[in-house]
């Protein structure tokens, strides 16, 4: 990180609050939103953040909101996890994130590459992104407030993973890919 990011759990919980007014009033939406996150939690993508963590003054907190497709039949709902949000005069975390430098591979060159071989692979990694874990020190940076219940109180959940949406997940998508397309040549 380049520089130090200011606490904003406060913003960040005003913030969800906001979201549970909604979930009160969009039981449905409430109910898909907990679907979701359910299926994080199953799949280890997401975890309860330690009591231990919480005390460390590094951190930061994701805004999420849902992104509803209506013209999607299987998945009509998407959590989209904000890294660029931010308070006035403060850095959000994607400000300041490191991106990394371009892995992927020149267009031209590439489809060049594609007449060289009678017959070419290509490949869709599912929630390519999700696959990747993230060190535990880096967890502490992807805190969100979530609630199993609309009348408790709100808890944190970290992510395991490394998400869409901040800066540097195209390269660390990309650095993963290369290093085991050539461990596994």
């Amino acid at each position: 990180m380049r520089e130090a990011l200011q606490n904003n759990k406060t913003v960040t919980r005003k913030r969800f609050e906001g979201l549970v007014r909604r979930f009160k009033c969009d039981h449905e939406l409430f109910c898909d939103y907990k679907d979701v996150i359910d299926g994080y939690v199953r799949e280890g993508i997401v975890e309860r953040t330690s009591c231990d963590s919480l005390f460390n003054s590094q951190g930061f907190y994701l805004l999420h909101h849902a992104m509803i497709r209506s013209d999607k039949t299987t998945s009509r709902l998407r959590i989209v996890f904000d890294g660029s949000a931010h308070e006035d005069r403060h850095l959000s975390l994607n400000q300041s994130l490191y991106t990394g430098p371009n892995l992927h591979p020149n267009i031209f060159e590439l489809l060049l590459r594609f007449r060289e071989n009678p017959v070419a692979f290509t490949a869709d990694v599912k929630s390519a992104f999700l696959q990747i874990e993230l060190d535990l020190p880096d967890r502490d940076f992807t805190r969100f407030f979530w609630t199993d219940n609309l009348n408790n109180e709100p808890y944190i959940l970290n992510f395991t993973r490394v998400l869409f949406g901040l800066r540097p997940s195209p390269y660390l998508l990309a650095a993963t890919l290369k290093h085991h397309f050539e461990k596994y040549k």
